[in-house]
């Protein structure tokens, strides 16, 4: 531990990890942290599920470009994003939501968003995201919408 009268060395702050971090597929802060948490995993029924919760705006949104990166998308491959847990999304979120529904079409993969908050839906809708994306109430109908013989 740092000596009293000199500066804390460790990161700190808006940005900076907090306890716990630094396991596979883990790239989001502690609980105690109000910024965004991203896990990346599978769904029951196969395909990849990215979980969000929290704040995505242009201090948090490259966790998610990077737990996106992780994701191997092949053709008739499915990946849902459980944003259940979103709060807030800025313009830069939405270009990373943009973003992940190109790279997975380019791939042959689908692409379906669950269990957006009915403002943050609502927003989406107004800029015309309900015309290029797939949104679903839950993860289980997200993960139907995208699994298998689905395509």
């Amino acid at each position: 531990m740092p000596d009293s009268d000199q500066p804390d060395p460790r990161p700190h702050g808006p940005g900076a990890p907090g306890p716990g971090l630094g396991g596979p597929g883990s790239h989001g802060f502690g609980p105690a942290d109000s910024g965004l948490a991203v896990t990346v995993g599978a769904a029951p029924g196969g395909p990849s599920l990215v979980t969000v919760a929290g704040d995505l705006d242009h201090h948090t949104a490259p966790r998610l470009q990077a737990a996106l990166a992780e994701v191997a998308l092949a053709p008739g491959a499915g990946l849902v994003l459980d944003l259940s847990g979103l709060t807030y999304c800025d313009s830069i979120g939405i270009t990373l939501l943009v973003g992940a529904h190109q790279r997975a079409r380019a791939a042959g993969a689908a692409l379906a968003l669950a269990g957006l908050d009915p403002d943050i839906s609502r927003v989406f809708h107004v800029v015309g995201l309900d015309q290029i994306l797939s949104f679903h109430g839950s993860v289980e109908e997200a993960v139907r919408a995208v699994g298998p013989g689905a395509h």
